[in-house]
Protein backbone atom coordinates (compact mmCIF):
# COMPACT_ATOMS: atom_id res chain seq x y z
CA UNK A 1 0.00 0.00 0.00
CA UNK A 2 1.42 3.50 -0.85
CA UNK A 3 0.00 6.09 1.62
CA UNK A 4 0.80 10.02 0.58
CA UNK A 5 1.49 12.55 3.46
CA UNK A 6 1.17 16.33 3.58
CA UNK A 7 2.19 18.60 5.91
CA UNK A 8 0.68 22.10 5.34
CA UNK A 9 0.89 25.49 7.79
CA UNK A 10 -2.71 27.43 6.88
CA UNK A 11 -1.43 30.65 8.85
CA UNK A 12 -5.22 30.40 10.71
CA UNK A 13 -6.39 30.37 7.21
CA UNK A 14 -5.19 33.63 5.95
CA UNK A 15 -4.48 33.87 3.12
CA UNK A 16 -1.36 36.09 1.38
CA UNK A 17 -4.08 38.34 0.41
CA UNK A 18 -5.20 38.24 4.31
CA UNK A 19 -8.50 36.55 3.32
CA UNK A 20 -9.53 34.08 5.65
CA UNK A 21 -11.15 31.69 3.19
CA UNK A 22 -11.33 28.04 4.90
CA UNK A 23 -12.86 26.66 1.31
CA UNK A 24 -9.54 27.68 -0.37
CA UNK A 25 -7.47 26.21 2.16
CA UNK A 26 -10.02 22.90 1.45
CA UNK A 27 -9.43 23.02 -1.98
CA UNK A 28 -5.91 23.09 -2.12
CA UNK A 29 -5.87 19.96 0.01
CA UNK A 30 -8.42 18.01 -2.75
CA UNK A 31 -5.55 18.98 -5.49
CA UNK A 32 -2.89 17.68 -3.15
CA UNK A 33 -4.82 14.48 -2.74
CA UNK A 34 -2.98 12.84 0.32
CA UNK A 35 -3.73 10.60 2.90
CA UNK A 36 -2.60 11.69 5.82
CA UNK A 37 -2.46 15.54 6.45
CA UNK A 38 -0.74 17.96 8.91
CA UNK A 39 -1.87 21.21 9.40
CA UNK A 40 -0.46 24.05 11.64
CA UNK A 41 -1.67 27.07 12.72
CA UNK A 42 -5.19 26.13 12.79
CA UNK A 43 -7.98 26.87 15.35
CA UNK A 44 -10.49 23.99 16.58
CA UNK A 45 -13.22 24.98 14.93
CA UNK A 46 -11.37 25.63 11.77
CA UNK A 47 -10.19 22.06 12.22
CA UNK A 48 -13.72 20.34 12.63
CA UNK A 49 -14.89 22.25 9.76
CA UNK A 50 -12.36 21.23 7.10
CA UNK A 51 -12.89 17.45 8.51
CA UNK A 52 -16.47 17.94 7.53
CA UNK A 53 -15.64 19.50 4.35
CA UNK A 54 -12.72 17.12 3.29
CA UNK A 55 -14.43 13.74 4.80
CA UNK A 56 -11.85 13.17 6.77
CA UNK A 57 -11.26 12.55 9.92
CA UNK A 58 -9.21 14.53 12.41
CA UNK A 59 -7.36 14.33 15.69
CA UNK A 60 -6.23 18.11 17.04
CA UNK A 61 -3.33 18.66 19.54
CA UNK A 62 -4.01 22.02 20.98
CA UNK A 63 -0.62 24.35 21.70
CA UNK A 64 -2.20 27.46 22.84
CA UNK A 65 -6.03 28.94 23.59
CA UNK A 66 -7.24 32.19 22.00
CA UNK A 67 -9.96 33.68 23.27
CA UNK A 68 -10.49 30.17 24.84
CA UNK A 69 -10.70 28.90 21.05
CA UNK A 70 -8.17 25.66 21.03
CA UNK A 71 -5.42 26.68 18.86
CA UNK A 72 -2.73 24.32 17.06
CA UNK A 73 -1.37 21.40 14.69
CA UNK A 74 -4.17 18.59 13.30
CA UNK A 75 -3.73 15.43 11.50
CA UNK A 76 -6.70 14.47 8.62
CA UNK A 77 -6.73 11.33 7.43
CA UNK A 78 -9.06 9.05 5.09
CA UNK A 79 -8.27 5.62 7.07
CA UNK A 80 -10.39 5.62 9.72
CA UNK A 81 -8.98 6.64 13.12
CA UNK A 82 -9.48 5.29 16.67
CA UNK A 83 -8.35 8.42 17.97
CA UNK A 84 -10.21 11.10 20.27
CA UNK A 85 -10.85 14.15 18.15
CA UNK A 86 -9.44 16.57 20.23
CA UNK A 87 -6.62 17.19 22.90
CA UNK A 88 -7.59 20.62 23.89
Amino acid sequence: MIVTVASYNIHKAEGLDRRVDLPRIAEVLREIGADLVGVQEIYLPQAEALAAELGMSMAMGATRHYDRVPYGNAVFTRFPSTAPTSST
